[in-house]
C-alpha cells in the first residue's frame, strides 16, 4: 500500500474534542475518496480520559490516535498551545493540514485541493464569532 500524500490532523482531547472529532473525521472519510492520514491528538495527561466510544469511532474511522506531551511547554499554559505542538509532530505524509475539530467536511474534496508544494494555505474565518456576519 502506497503512502498517501496527506495527513489531516486534529485535536482529539476529551471530553468536548474528542467528540467533534469523530464528527470531524466522519465527514473527512465520507467526502474524501482517496486515502488520507487522520491523526487525532491527545495531551498525553488526559489520553487515559478518553471515551471507550470514541476510541472505538476513531478505530472504525482509522484515525489513528497520538498523545502528545504539553505538559510544561507554556509557561502560562496556553490553551491552544495544543496545536502548535501537534503541527510539529513528524508524520510520513509530504503533505499535512491542521483543523480545528470543531469543522466539517460538507462536499465532496480532493487532497490537491488543500495543498500545493511550496505554498502554506488557509481558510477563511467561518465561524460567526471570528469572521463578518455575511458569510
Amino acid at each position: 500500500m502506497s503512502v498517501p500524500n496527506l495527513s489531516i490532523f486534529f485535536v482529539a482531547n476529551p471530553p468536548k474534542y474528542q467528540g467533534m472529532g469523530c464528527y470531524l473525521a466522519a465527514s473527512i472519510r465520507t467526502h474524501f475518496k482517496e486515502d488520507v492520514d487522520l491523526i487525532g491528538y491527545c495531551s498525553a495527561e488526559t489520553i487515559g480520559d478518553m471515551d471507550p466510544y470514541a476510541l472505538a469511532i476513531y478505530r472504525k474511522l482509522n484515525v489513528d490516535v497520538r498523545p502528545i506531551e504539553t505538559a510544561g511547554v507554556f509557561d502560562p499554559p496556553y490553551s491552544h498551545g495544543k496545536k502548535m505542538v501537534a503541527a510539529q509532530q513528524p508524520r510520513r505524509t509530504p503533505y499535512s493540514a491542521f483543523m480545528d475539530s470543531d469543522m466539517l467536511f460538507i462536499a465532496p474534496n480532493r487532497a490537491d485541493q488543500i495543498y500545493k508544494a511550496g505554498h502554506v494555505s488557509v481558510a477563511p474565518a467561518t465561524s460567526m464569532l471570528w469572521s463578518g456576519q455575511d458569510i
